[in-house]
């Protein structure tokens, strides 16, 4: 039993405040009462009236011959129980339970199976892509930092080895850190650059055209074949970040926070990240390595013109390449209601040991 699912809601029975299943799903009984099921014996099922005429699609019961005893289940059941078994039921009186059923229960209580980003976020926690906050949450509305991305990258790119101490190469980074070899990685294959030469801000902010810039660049920077964007904001994207925006539109890494909007300095969230990382992961693209010791990235600044060479982190992280990639929200347009509600801790969790995780 998957608590994490919504219910299979179908059309309401006649006469009924209770709804059918969507779908029929197959039952197969192994056993009766402790004995090996055999499909040639004649059983007698003792049920309700409601499931002894088909419903809820036990439509093999509804072809059985049936009889009615006119007694109300809930007064049998309460008989029983209290007649037969003394009021009490324990394992030597009914038998000790079968562990034919199992309970899943929701991983994160913060999301919902109901909500646009459920199943991105299950798919990413499942392949330790992402992982919560806590034991318990995920935040999803929770803002995603530099450190968070390129970890995540990191993750899927499958972790490989890297040399040095990332505070040799970033004077605000600490060796040891849950993100460390993931900045070092990104700065090797030039999927990310720092704010300047010495100074990645790992807690800084992501906004969604710094995001798909740096989707774009983990991708090799492909050519874009239609670089016109249609969103009604689409002035508001950077000019490094627009090849970017375009290729992830293009290739359904990204859509915009609504049909006509992209909002690219809107805060890129973690239902986002793992909405983009889960699509990402379905296109088969080949991780970035790093590059000859004689190649450099550079980047141009970021909307906040941030200085050059500079990744631009969460604010500007287009850098490395002058048209970075652009952010449109992983999350479907229709859905991507709060993709840029994501302001909630601003990422400020995501610096902490247990956020690591949550990248």
């Amino acid at each position: 039993v998957d608590t994490n699912k919504a219910y299979d809601q179908g059309d309401l029975y006649p006469d009924s405040t209770y709804y059918g299943p969507a779908s029929i799903q197959r039952v197969t009984i192994n056993s009766i009462n402790g004995e090996e099921f055999d499909p040639e014996a004649t059983y007698c099922v003792v049920s309700n009236d409601f499931t002894a005429a088909g419903g809820d699609t036990y439509y093999a019961f509804s072809v059985s011959d049936s009889v009615d005893t006119g007694a109300a289940l809930d007064v049998v059941v309460m008989d029983y129980i209290t007649e037969e078994l003394g009021g009490v039921v324990t394992a030597e009186q009914y038998g000790e339970t079968q562990g034919r059923i199992t309970i899943l229960k929701p991983v994160f209580t913060d999301v919902a199976s109901t909500s646009w980003y459920y199943d991105a976020v299950m798919t990413a926690y499942n392949d330790g892509l992402m992982t919560g906050v806590s034991a318990t949450t995920f935040a999803p509305n929770t803002n995603m930092t530099r450190a968070m991305i390129v970890t995540m990258l990191y993750r899927l790119a499958g972790e490989p080895a890297v040399e040095g101490n990332v505070s040799d190469v970033f004077a605000d980074c600490t060796d040891g850190s849950w993100y460390a070899n993931a900045v070092l990685w990104a700065s090797e294959t030039g999927v990310v650059t720092g704010r300047n030469a010495t100074t990645f801000d790992p807690n800084g902010t992501l906004t969604r055209q710094e995001l798909a810039a740096i989707l774009y660049r983990y991708c090799g920077s492909a050519a874009v074949e239609n670089a016109e964007l249609t969103f009604a904001d689409a002035d508001e994207i950077a000019s490094w970040a627009s090849d970017a925006v375009a290729y992830c539109v293009e290739s359904g890494l990204m859509s915009g926070v609504s049909a006509t909007e992209f909002d690219a300095t809107g805060s890129a969230n973690r239902a986002m990240g793992a909405t983009v990382l889960v699509r990402l992961d379905g296109m088969d693209i080949e991780p970035p390595v790093a590059p000859a010791e004689d190649e450099t990235a550079e980047e141009e600044t970021p909307a906040e013109g941030e200085e050059t060479t500079e990744e631009t982190p969460a604010e500007g992280e287009e850098a490395t390449e002058e048209t970075p990639e652009d952010t449109t929200e992983e999350e479907t347009p229709a859905e991507g209601e709060e993709t840029t509600d994501d302001t909630t801790t601003e990422g400020e969790t995501e610096d902490t040991a247990t956020e690591e995780a949550a990248a």
